[in-house]
């Protein structure tokens, strides 16, 4: 599901992912195709976006959660 759900993410024009996890393989696809992903805490969407235009979220550069079939 990662891997598909980051293709449609990249399909979709998308340049940068906000998450509170990211698996590995789903990283491996955006960051190939060249999509920021941002760690967040889970709460409420406006917070978050908030968080991000105000420079608060950190981009992660690896996954941030293992793998279902480790």
């Amino acid at each position: 599901a990662g891997i598909q759900a980051a293709q449609n993410i990249i399909n979709s024009g998308a340049q940068t992912v906000i998450t509170p996890n990211c698996g590995p393989n789903a990283f491996r696809v955006l960051s190939t195709a060249g999509v920021k992903v941002f760690s967040c805490k889970e709460g409420k969407i406006s917070d978050v976006i908030n968080d991000y235009k105000n420079g608060k979220l950190k981009e992660i550069e690896e996954a941030n959660v293992e793998g279902h079939w480790s």
